[in-house]
């Protein structure tokens, strides 16, 4: 996975150096154990549209659609929440 992110973009890059370094932890799971872990950590949503989340440093992906692009995505969540992008900062 880290070498099909490396270089495609830059925020691909970024995902990848993050995965390396175990800043981000990848979780591919079947559709049965996504949905159970969907519904513990994010609630009880009809997780039929969704092909991921992260929830702290862990990316959870849908192993029935694990594209890049999803994985750049959930993992820029990671990345963001550590920077403490999107915070309240007093």
């Amino acid at each position: 996975m880290i070498k099909a992110l490396q270089g495609t973009t830059s925020q691909a890059s970024k995902v990848a150096k993050g995965i390396a370094s175990g800043e981000i932890r990848v979780n591919i799971l079947g559709d049965e154990l996504f949905a159970k872990a969907y519904k513990k950590y994010k609630g009880a949503k009809d997780v039929a549209s969704v092909g991921g989340f992260s929830r702290g440093g862990n990316i959870y992906i849908r192993s029935s659609r694990p594209d890049t692009a999803r994985v750049v995505h959930e993992g820029t969540h990671v990345l963001d929440k550590n920077a403490g992008v999107g915070l309240d900062r007093l």
